[in-house]
């Protein structure tokens, strides 16, 4: 079904898998409506009430012994990049020697692991009035990454839903099956690796892939969205006319930190906007050209869609994931790759572009190389020399995404609450917007 929605065509998404109308609605009105857990592949899991008691068998198995103190960093409203920025700041510690396996939702209720390089605790610790809290866990002999995550477990309340209870079961019970026929939904990456009140990091990643540095820190300090505070959209409009980065600084709030430690160089350093952007952590910077490269991803799986290719099936020239193990799919081994898809013991990928990517040939190669040419990027591009930090090398990613236990509960106040589980690296709102159809993403809390 197309995607009549302009915010999501911006982020690459321009359709739905499902015909079936939506429940409408609204998300994230409180935190507590949108809860992650997060789970690792070594069987641990973080809840949003932990008991501790329940890693007893992994600390007898295994010595407590380390120079990592893992913990369970259990967070309220507030996104993982800021809130490891004020846990840095709480124990006086450099953020470098903070790590974790994933980031998580902001607006939401979150529970995930979290690793201190040589710090011992043993104690809970409260920080950040009640809005984070460190839940000591086990000592550990190396920093977390994202080959530690399993996947996040979601209990999600969609409220304000108009339709009466027997149409809502209609409507569930429809995409579920839409959903099921096609064993999963379009790996999109979701809403939130772009930005929703201000979809600018996939732009601004994309103005450092192109060596703008100049447009990626106009776009990052003077973008403005109807959605923002009227005094914050003037200030960021003032600042593009004027390029008066000292009267930006006087008049940016503090709570736009980053934007604020950006126009602090900028006074002093007017033509540095690679110094600018080097100001910020390095996190941040490589979160920008991921997201851009996200972009490309959801642009080449929509115009598969659109294309009716379908994305549970394997072309000649397809990549295929088996066995963790990539396979290029020929006239010779389509026939057994796609029964082993059909199977669930293989999945179609495609590339997240980068500078070792490797492309599709077939029909899938030609949408990839119409939308290099498009952006008029070379592979090259994703190799930042003068900010190496911000390099990437590109991956491969499922075209589909299997939203495994899915359960929903219809409440006496017509609220619904769905609880589905997400391998690593999958996004709760691209299954949510096939359930709802939203019309106005920001409105419906994506």
């Amino acid at each position: 079904m197309n995607n009549k929605n302009n915010l999501e065509k911006q982020l690459g998404m321009h359709v739905f898998l499902t015909s079936s109308k939506g429940l409408g609605g609204k998300i994230k009105l409180y935190p507590e409506d949108f809860i992650v857990e997060e789970y690792l592949t070594n069987g641990l899991i973080a809840y949003i009430h932990p008991d501790l008691n329940q890693f007893q068998n992994f600390q007898n198995k295994n010595e407590n012994k380390g120079s990592y103190q893992l913990c369970i960093m259990v967070k309220r409203n507030i996104d993982t990049l800021t809130a490891l920025k004020y846990i840095a700041k709480a124990f006086k510690i450099s953020e470098k020697r903070l790590s974790i396996a994933g980031l998580k939702d902001s607006k939401a209720l979150t529970a995930q692991f979290i690793a201190f390089k040589k710090l011992k605790l043993k104690q809970p610790k409260v920080l950040f009035n009640g809005e984070i809290k460190i839940f000591p866990v086990k000592l550990i002999n190396e920093p977390l990454n994202s080959s530690f995550l399993l996947g996040n477990n979601f209990t999600v309340r969609i409220r304000n839903i108009d339709l009466k209870f027997n149409e809502a079961k209609e409507v569930i019970e429809s995409i579920l099956k839409e959903i099921k026929d096609v064993g999963g939904i379009p790996n999109f990456f979701g809403h939130q690796r772009f930005g929703t009140i201000r979809p600018i990091t996939h732009i601004v990643g994309k103005y450092i892939v192109k060596r703008n540095f100049e447009k990626a820190v106009l776009t990052y300090l003077g973008s403005s969205s109807f959605y923002e505070k009227p005094e914050i959209k003037k200030a960021r409009e003032e600042l593009l006319e004027t390029l008066n980065f000292k009267k930006a600084l006087q008049i940016f709030p503090d709570y736009l930190e980053y934007e604020k430690i950006m126009l602090k160089h900028l006074v002093n350093h007017p033509n540095d906007y690679i110094g600018a952007l080097k100001r910020l952590p390095s996190r941040l910077r490589l979160l920008f050209v991921n997201a851009y490269q996200s972009f490309l991803f959801n642009e080449m799986l929509s115009k598969r869609i659109l294309m009716k290719i379908p994305i549970n099936k394997a072309l000649e020239g397809d990549w295929v994931f088996e066995n963790s193990k990539l396979v290029k799919v020929s006239h010779i081994n389509i026939n057994e790759l796609n029964k082993k898809i059909e199977g669930e013991k293989a999945s179609l990928a495609l590339p997240i572009i980068g500078y070792q990517s490797k492309l599709s040939n077939g029909i899938q190669g030609e949408i990839e190389k119409e939308i290099l040419e498009k952006e008029g990027l070379t592979l090259r591009d994703f190799y930042i020399g003068v900010m190496p930090e911000a390099s990437s090398a590109g991956g491969f990613r499922t075209a589909l995404a299997k939203v495994k236990n899915i359960k929903f509960e219809i409440e006496e106040n017509k609220n619904i609450v769905f609880k589905f589980f997400l391998d690593k690296s999958c996004y709760a709102t691209v299954f949510l917007r096939e359930i709802m159809k939203p019309k106005n993403l920001v409105e419906a809390g994506f």
